[in-house]
């Protein structure tokens, strides 16, 4: 009787200090609260820009992005260059001109409305123009995710112990009186661990794993090991802290508690995913005392 109630009341406390962890370390629900974000759906169609259809080649990159090539708008007759206000070279651009302008050595303002044969000339050059814009659209939206992308590899190369490019599968946008959750699922551990181990790990337990992640972040003795040392060397430490979280935490997915127990390959794959993700974190700023 007496084991049974210490039972539930170290049940309890282990929800409390649960609840508290969650509300004082929140997990990441918004996509806007991301560094950087790239919608698939509005990849401009262009040859620079390809996806790869799965199932096709597994091995294929998943997205291959190029430095598309650009081409500039049709030059306008020279006759009309002193009009034309600037613009006029940009996608989309404007065709505007100037109402009048000074006339040689003093003489009476020239009004664009006077002269009929410039109006003409406007008219046909727009028309160029205009399909110029049509056409060379694509490859303008291609060169700006070009250079989105280039920008954030170099972030990536300055701060890979701190930055990682990840792929939504799926958006999940959950509304209700008290919170609101709008940001892709993230599935790559959960997606990893059952492609090398034949299961059938869920969302569920996707959300089990980040409050993991986000303990382990809270600690700021885990953090200051990550921030000291070497990969590797963080590796070792993170080990024992790794393993006494899940047997802390045993009751709340028995069954994979039972398989990080019992499978060594399985431990240790897991304990890998998640020491070099928590580095990374611990690194870029993602601490205890950084969240006050």
């Amino acid at each position: 009787m007496e084991e049974s109630l210490a039972r539930q009341r170290l049940g309890r406390l282990f929800r409390f200090l649960q609840a508290f962890n969650e509300f004082q370390y929140p997990v990441t629900r918004r996509l806007d609260e991301q560094i950087w974000r790239l919608w698939l759906a509005s990849l401009p169609e262009h040859p620079a820009i390809g996806r790869e259809t799965p199932g096709e080649d597994e091995d294929a990159p998943f997205l291959r992005i190029g430095r598309p090539e650009l081409s500039p708008s049709p030059e306008p007759p020279q006759v009309l260059r002193e009009w034309l206000l600037p613009g006029w070279q940009d996608v989309p651009g404007k065709v505007a001109v100037r109402e009048e302008l000074a006339a040689a050595r003093g003489g009476e303002m020239r009004r664009f409305a006077d002269a009929p044969a410039l109006g003409e000339l406007l008219k046909e050059w727009s028309f160029r123009r205009d399909r110029w814009v049509l056409s060379e659209t694509p490859a303008r939206e291609a060169m700006a995710v070009f250079q989105a992308v280039y920008e954030l590899y170099g972030r990536i190369q300055r701060e890979a112990e701190s930055v990682e490019l990840m792929l939504g599968d799926g958006h999940l946008h959950w509304l209700t009186h008290k919170e609101e959750v709008n940001h892709p699922v993230l599935l790559q551990i959960v997606a990893e661990m059952n492609e090398r181990f034949g299961l059938n790990l869920d969302g569920r337990d996707k959300l089990l794993f980040d409050q993991f992640e986000e303990e382990w972040l809270a600690d700021n003795e885990v953090v200051a090991q990550a921030r000291a040392n070497t990969i590797e060397n963080f590796s070792l430490v993170f080990d024992e802290r790794f393993l006494r979280t899940i047997v802390g935490r045993m009751d709340e997915n028995e069954a994979i508690f039972k398989r990080i127990l019992d499978d060594e390959e399985f431990r240790q794959v897991l304990l890998d995913l998640y020491a070099v993700r928590v580095y990374r974190r611990a690194r870029h700023g993602d601490g205890p005392d950084d969240r006050l």
